[in-house]
């Protein structure tokens, strides 16, 4: 197409998606798209505390803190409770969702969760005008273009996504198999092609030095898990990469982690996995069930300890009764009169 050409508005697709924006009410939501809606905003409101010690964040904070706060009708910055201008708080709050890799994936289209939800909560203070839990619900599922829901996944894991199918299904097979990660001989993994990042080139994979190398470290992160039953922000601490870096248990099970490729396979499902043991025995399966995935979407509960572990991490805590209060308004997100108080919770 010759760039003089004028596209017409019936093959514009900016044009579609505008109208489903100006045009979506809380009542066309369906109800299963709905609930995953209000887990989805409490997973990024975790990802977001956790966030707020997250790399660069205290230069970030010290960077908008220079431009002079805000009087009354400044925006707050949750957990810090600072009013500052609105686009400092944008700022901000956008730096901090996305600051620790915690929040959604979806599967053709990138992170969704931790984009549009900072952006909402820095609105809640923009005006004066009321406005309700549905009205922040519809907005958030407009932002997410929730049309593709079924796409939308949650990590269960820290670190970068593709890390987690391999970490899923080893841990699965260990507790229904009954070994141990020292009974394990050798592990494959065939992952897909965007796996790629987690493990190549091998010289960095299998020797991170830094939080960021270890965060898209497949064998690290899958050696951590084997290790722990478990790989959260814990896992990418700088001192906790140096001191499982520096022990050759940790880096000699890392090299029993053996990865291949195959194009075809979904982005994140259906991973083959063979173990075989010291003992001789090998398992087969194909990992298509990872928790927070389309087939085996996370729970309410699953998703209310994640955001407890996340609140371990907060640059301020907030306190118990404050983080319950957060939980119950996301369950009920659509009884809220004035989406003010998720905010009056945040600081």
């Amino acid at each position: 197409m010759d760039y003089r050409d004028i596209i017409p508005v019936e093959e514009d697709p900016s044009g579609k998606l505008s109208e489903f924006v100006a045009d979506l009410k809380f009542e066309d939501i369906p109800e299963e798209h709905l609930d995953y809606a209000k887990k989805d905003i409490l997973d990024g409101i975790g990802c977001f505390i956790a966030g707020t010690t997250g790399p660069t964040i205290k230069e970030v904070m010290d960077h908008v803190r220079a431009f002079g706060g805000a009087a009354e009708k400044g925006c707050r910055i949750p957990v810090y409770g600072d009013r500052l201008p609105v686009a400092m708080a944008a700022f901000a709050n956008g730096t901090i969702a996305r600051a620790c890799d915690l929040g959604d994936t979806h599967n053709e289209g990138g992170h969704i969760v931790e984009w549009v939800l900072p952006t909402l909560l820095t609105g809640i203070d923009m005006t004066d005008e009321k406005k309700s839990g549905k009205d922040f619900l519809t907005s958030f599922v407009a932002g997410a273009e929730w049309g593709s829901s079924e796409q939308v996944t949650m990590k269960p894991y820290a670190g970068c996504k593709y890390n987690h199918t391999p970490i899923y299904g080893m841990l699965k097979l260990m507790k229904k198999e009954g070994f141990t990660w020292q009974d394990i001989e050798s592990a494959h993994f065939t992952v897909s092609k965007g796996a790629i990042v987690t493990i190549d080139p091998p010289a960095v994979k299998w020797n991170p030095q830094t939080p960021a190398e270890a965060l898209f470290s497949n064998p690290y992160s899958v050696a951590y898990a084997l290790i722990h039953g478990d790989c959260f922000l814990d896992a990418y601490e700088a001192d906790e990469v140096m001191k499982n870096m520096a022990d050759p248990v940790f880096t000699e099970l890392m090299g029993r982690l053996h990865y291949t490729q195959d194009f075809s396979l979904p982005v994140f499902d259906d991973y083959p996995i063979e173990v075989t043991l010291r003992d001789g025995r090998t398992f087969k399966v194909i990992e298509r069930e990872l928790a927070g995935n389309i087939i085996n979407p996370m729970s309410w509960e699953e998703v209310e300890h994640k955001f407890w572990n996340c609140t371990r991490y907060a640059a301020v805590d907030l306190g118990e009764e404050k983080y319950k209060k957060i939980i119950d308004l996301c369950r009920r997100m659509e009884e809220i009169d004035d989406i003010s108080v998720l905010m009056d919770a945040l600081v």
